[in-house]
C-alpha cells in the first residue's frame, strides 16, 4: 500500500463523512446519491429476526448497494438484496480463511473466491482479526503475510482483497508502532483497506489529518474529542 494512496482515500472518505446532510441533499440525478449503499452488519439484529423484511426496509430508504458480511454464509442476504435492486459489490467474509488458513476446520480461501466469483462480488474484505492474530507487531507482519498471499490468490480469480479496520490497530505496540503502520508498510500492491474512519477516531487518530509515516506516539492526537 503506498502512503499517497492510503492518504487520498483516508482524506476523501472522511470529507465526505463530514458533510452527512450534504449527501442525502444530493439532487435526484446526482452520481453520488446513485451509490450510497450500507454495511448489513449494521442492522445484524434486524436481520437476524427478519431478513427480507430488514432489507427491504434499506431498499425502500433509497440506498442502492449493500456489503454483507458473513460471507460465504450470507445467501439470505444476497438474495432479499438482489430481490429489491440492491447491488452487491462486496462482503465481509470469514476472515481466518485468509489469516489462519491451518485452523482446523478453516474453509479454503480457494472456495471462498470461488463462490464470490458464483455470486458476483467483486471485493472480499477482512473484517476483523482476533486478539491471537494481534497481540505484538510480530503478529501483524504474520497478518499482512498471510493477507499479501490471499490478495495475489484472489487477483487472480479477478477479486480485490482489502482490510477492515477498527481501533485495535492503533494501539502502540513495540516501540510505540500500531499495527495499522505495519500494515500500511507490510501490506503488498495487491492488499488494499477499506477505511474505517469512526474507528480511526475511536483509536486517537484524525482521519483527516491522519499520516502514520510521520505522526508519531508522542504527537497530539484527536483522543481529547472523546473525553
Amino acid at each position: 500500500m503506498k502512503r499517497r494512496e492510503f492518504l487520498a482515500t483516508t482524506a476523501a472518505t472522511a470529507a465526505m463523512i463530514s458533510r452527512p446532510q450534504s449527501i442525502f441533499a444530493l439532487e435526484s440525478d446526482n452520481m453520488y446519491r446513485k451509490e450510497i449503499g450500507i454495511q448489513l452488519y449494521t442492522l445484524r439484529n434486524e436481520i437476524n429476526k427478519d431478513v427480507k423484511a430488514t432489507i427491504k426496509a434499506v431498499a425502500d430508504a433509497g440506498y442502492k448497494q449493500v456489503e454483507c458480511y458473513g460471507f460465504p454464509n450470507a445467501d439470505k442476504m444476497i438474495a432479499a438484496a438482489r430481490e429489491n435492486g440492491l447491488a452487491i459489490n462486496s462482503t465481509h467474509f470469514d476472515w481466518d480463511s485468509v489469516v489462519n488458513p491451518d485452523q482446523k476446520g478453516v474453509r479454503p480461501f480457494s472456495e471462498v473466491l470461488d463462490k464470490a466469483n458464483d455470486a458476483g462480488i467483486k471485493h472480499l474484505v477482512v473484517p476483523y482479526l482476533a486478539d491471537k492474530n494481534r497481540k505484538t507487531l510480530d503478529d501483524y507482519k504474520l497478518v499482512c503475510e498471510r493477507c499479501n498471499k490471499g490478495a495475489e490468490q484472489a487477483k487472480k480469480a479477478g477479486i480485490q482483497l482489502s482490510y477492515h479496520n477498527h481501533s485495535f490497530e492503533f494501539q502502540p505496540l513495540e516501540g510505540g508502532v500500531t499495527g495499522y503502520e505495519t500494515m500500511i508498510k507490510e501490506f503488498s500492491p495487491d492488499m488494499h483497506f477499506e477505511v474505517d474512519v469512526f474507528w480511526i477516531q475511536l483509536g486517537g487518530k484524525d482521519p483527516g489529518r491522519y499520516d502514520p509515516t510521520t505522526e508519531g506516539p508522542s504527537l497530539p492526537t484527536a483522543s481529547q474529542r472523546f473525553e
